[in-house]
Formats: structure tokens, sequence, C-alpha cells
């Protein structure tokens, strides 16, 4: 089995090892240092021929804030989903509802995407082209997902299109 068509393997990045590290540090406090030495060249080299990443621009500011609102939503998604589950009279709003995507393809669009399901009552259920796909049990979620694209577009300092 060879890669996916129009895909070639690229080579890996200095950058992607030491995150991949970092987070291997993270996860075991630096314990099987030498199985984590081989999970990390083997998830590098995978990465390079499934999904090759591009470091072209990043902003730390951006960052420290998306960070800040991405644990502020996380945990607000969370209370939300407990409140619902303790209190099973609570009405629900449930919706399917698409949203055009304004990032760029790449990597702020897979992030946003990824990212959209720890909105509060919110999960991404399809991408097709331009156009996300969202569940809600909240109501329309429009209004987050316009500030949680521009706190991505931010992170990666890239420009909405169109606007």
């Amino acid at each position: 089995m060879g890669p996916p068509p129009n895909r070639r393997a690229r080579p890996v990045s200095l950058q992607l090892v030491v995150l991949l590290a970092a987070l291997w540090l993270a996860l075991t406090g630096g314990a099987g240092v030498l199985f984590g030495t081989v999970a990390v060249a083997l998830a590098a080299l995978a990465s390079t021929w499934l999904a090759p990443m591009q470091f072209t621009r990043f902003s730390l500011p951006g960052l420290a804030r998306f960070t800040v609102y991405f644990l502020g939503r996380s945990v607000a998604g969370g209370v939300d989903v407990a409140r619902r589950a303790l209190a099973p009279g609570l009405p629900l709003h449930i919706i399917d509802t698409s949203y055009a995507i304004s990032l760029p393809p790449g990597q702020a669009r897979t992030v946003f995407t990824a990212v959209v399901s720890l909105l509060p009552g919110t999960l991404a259920r399809d991408l097709i082209g331009d156009t996300l796909w969202v569940h809600s049990i909240a109501g329309d979620p429009g209004a987050d997902l316009k500030t949680l694209e521009r706190r991505v577009a931010a992170l990666f300092d890239v420009a909405l299109e169109g606007g």
C-alpha cells in the first residue's frame, strides 16, 4: 500500500519532532525515554506521509489568547453538558445548521473544525467544501463559530477570506 494519491512524503521537520517530543514529555513526565524516542520518530514519519504539516506563520500572542479562550470554552461546554445531564428537563433547541468557513484551507481550517465540537452544545458533523455542518442542542451557534474562527485566524496569523 503506497501513499495516498497526489500526496508525497515530505522530510520530517525539526519543529514537528520537537512538538511531539514535548507532548510525550508532558504526558509521561519523561518516563520510558527509549520507548518515547521510538514513538516520536515513528509518529513524525507517519505524519509526513498521512498528514503533512506546513509550519508557515504562527503567532505566540495569538496562541496565548487562543489557549485562554479554548480552556474557557471547554469548561463552559463541560458544565453545560453536566447541567443538562443532571437536569434532563432543560429545554433543548436542537438544530442542524451550516456555516461558511472563511479560513483558507490548511492547518487553521483543520484546527477550527476540530475545536468546534468543544463549544457548548455543538458538534461538527460534516465538512463539504467551504461549508461546515454543525449539530447544536443550544440553538444557533453562529456567533460562537464566528468568534472561534477569528481566534483561530489570529493563532495562525492568517486573514479570513472575504473580510
